[in-house]
């Protein structure tokens, strides 16, 4: 049997491939998604900004509907349980959670499965019992709403402002995510203990919030790359506010925590693409109030505010309560 520091390696392998596979489906359909629409509609990139949101809304729908339902079974059954319930429909996840990943939750730390919280409503009323918890959802959702810029108008962006191509969308987003996983990997890590998570949180989300900004006014395209270079540090944010959130619920509600995280997600993507899209068709169709693609940026940017404002002010009894990292 493999050491359990070995044991730890081969799982945190099997996952980060797992999901670079999936992020390289994404970014298979990012570049091509506009052209695609464009050529089945016989309509305009705005309008066909608006389309792909809606698609993107519903896929994000059945996360909202099925995240809960997964939380609820990783905390009752352990952490590997929603690697079986995909093994149903991909026999590598179940083989993966079976024979690969070691377990994390015991037995002793496990609670029954309800149906009562394992639903979006049932999940963030019991998370509401922590009364610190709150503030910090509201921030980390205007945060992932601000995100939903990205995936949902970055291609439909660069081709109108830029006229870029596919194979240059696929670029920056080849090195958006270049850039993002060199940050991980070598700064947030080494940053997070030594200034804290509240430190970390308000240094990401202004980044965060600089780097839309800069994004909608960039007046060449090249620049883009220099802003994917500075706003990789907005990575500090996602895993300091799991971290703090982490440390405010029990160890039997951790799945539960999770499963809300992955609704508040959802809800944020159900809306994100289409509140962005609709923003950019406005500001990009024949005889709007102006033509502007960078708009849905400066509202992510407005959002990124709103999420630091929270911090520094309805959240601060969080961090209070919280050990340091």
């Amino acid at each position: 049997m493999p050491s359990p520091p070995a044991q730890e390696r081969r799982a945190l392998t099997i996952v980060l491939s797992v999901l670079i596979i999936d992020m390289i489906g994404f970014g298979i359909v990012l570049p091509v998604m506009p052209d695609l629409i464009v050529g089945l509609t016989h309509t305009t990139l705005g309008d066909a900004a608006r389309m792909s949101g809606w698609l993107m809304g519903v896929f994000a729908i059945m996360q909202f509907m099925f995240g809960p339902v997964l939380g609820g079974l990783l905390g009752s059954f352990g952490t590997r349980a929603p690697f079986f319930v995909a093994g149903g429909l991909a026999l590598i996840n179940a083989a993966a959670g079976f024979f690969l990943l070691p377990e994390s939750l015991s037995p002793e730390r496990r609670r029954p499965f309800a149906l009562s919280r394992a639903n979006p409503l049932g999940t963030f009323r019991s998370l509401a019992r922590h009364k610190q918890a709150p503030p910090l959802f509201v921030a980390w959702f205007l945060w992932i709403l601000a995100h939903q810029a990205y995936p949902s108008t970055w291609a439909f962006f660069t081709k109108l402002k830029f006229g870029w191509s596919d194979h240059a969308v696929g670029l920056s987003l080849a090195y958006a995510g270049l850039t993002m996983a060199l940050a991980q990997a070598f700064v947030t890590r080494r940053l997070i203990p030594r200034i804290g998570e509240r430190k970390a949180i308000l240094l990401g989300l202004s980044i965060g919030m600089a780097g839309f900004l800069a994004n909608a006014l960039v007046p060449y395209g090249w620049m883009l790359y220099a802003v994917s270079s500075f706003a990789a540090l907005q990575g500090l944010v996602f895993p300091s506010m799991n971290s703090t959130l982490s440390k405010l619920v029990e160890p039997n509600e951790q799945g539960e925590l999770q499963g809300g995280v992955a609704s508040m997600q959802s809800v944020a993507a159900i809306i994100g693409p289409l509140l962005m899209t609709s923003v950019l068709a406005r500001f990009t169709r024949a005889g709007g109030p102006v033509w502007f693609p960078g708009a849905a940026y400066v509202l992510s940017s407005l959002l990124a505010l709103a999420s630091l404002i929270v911090v520094i002010t309805l959240a601060r009894g969080v961090f209070a309560r919280v050990k340091p990292a």
